[in-house]
């Protein structure tokens, strides 16, 4: 699958069906050495971040995707990391 092919696409958590963000909107980090996809950033969109300068984002272990469909990421994840930096 190309990167191209997951743009667009819509990030929703199993657990309870809530959408996490869309693929155009978040940023996929790189594994260096093996070249493979390590996680999934997306950017805390929520309007009390932007106001008091959070610089926040999700990170989804790539190791969480359950399935790609046409439209969706289906992705199995209890636990997100924040990036506060």
């Amino acid at each position: 699958m190309r990167l191209s092919e997951l743009r667009g696409k819509e990030i929703v958590d199993i657990n309870d069906g809530i959408k996490i963000g869309v693929l155009d909107e978040c940023e996929l980090v790189f594994d260096d050495t093996s070249g493979s996809i390590h996680s999934i950033l997306i950017p805390n969109r929520n309007a009390l971040s932007h106001f008091i300068g959070s610089n926040r984002a999700i990170s989804i272990p790539w190791e969480s995707v359950q399935k790609i469909s046409n439209e969706l990421i289906i992705i199995n994840s209890y636990k997100y990391k924040d990036n506060s930096e």
